[in-house]
């Protein structure tokens, strides 16, 4: 069993959990004990965090959280370069790098892993991650620092940085969406 997961999700009966490693443990509740089974191994990449969901068309996605540095800010610091995305294959224990996932997008970060149509949510831009800065040492040896929290395009690796949340700074944004109180007819 391993102690530390990055993230899970549950399908028909059963958990699946990503190690900080990158590892896919299940976990199997329908018996009378629980099953555990490494599903696929450790990854060897430097990556900053894995996360995992299941896409609306029904396959299991992997997303890598790469690091990465930026040249504008000082030595040591880093951010988000890149994500990567796998279709995992629980039955031949295996993954597939995607080229992109269309006319999706991926949310990202400390909360549930989602992936959305664009279709269905008109506002999103397809084939990007959407992502907040969750990494818990930062909270501690860096908390003064800007939050790295953006939009990564998949096509063609670029990303855009978002307002950083003053509010948050000392802590993840909380939520992705921010209600319209105007709307809600709170005024």
């Amino acid at each position: 069993m391993h102690s530390f997961y990055a993230d899970c999700i549950y399908h028909d009966g059963c958990f699946y959990a990503v190690t900080e490693e990158g590892a896919i443990d299940m976990y199997n509740l329908d018996g009378p004990s629980v099953i555990h089974r490494r599903i696929l191994p450790d990854m060897v990449d430097m990556v900053q965090r894995y996360y995992i969901v299941q896409a609306p068309w029904g396959d299991f996605l992997q997303i890598y959280k790469k690091w990465g540095w930026d040249p504008e800010r000082p030595v040591g610091e880093t951010y988000a370069t890149a994500f990567e995305v796998y279709k995992v294959d629980f039955v031949e224990q295996k993954r597939v790098k995607m080229a992109g996932i269309c006319d999706y997008t991926l949310f990202t970060g400390k909360s549930t892993t989602s992936c959305f149509s664009v279709k269905d949510h008109p506002g999103l831009m397809s084939n990007h991650v959407y992502y907040t800065h969750d990494d818990h040492e930062d909270l501690f040896d860096c908390e003064d620092d800007p939050r790295d929290i953006g939009v990564y395009n998949l096509e063609n690796n670029t990303r855009a940085k978002l307002v950083d949340p003053e509010p948050w700074r000392t802590w993840f944004p909380p939520i992705w969406c921010t209600p319209n109180l105007a709307k809600a007819g709170i005024s």
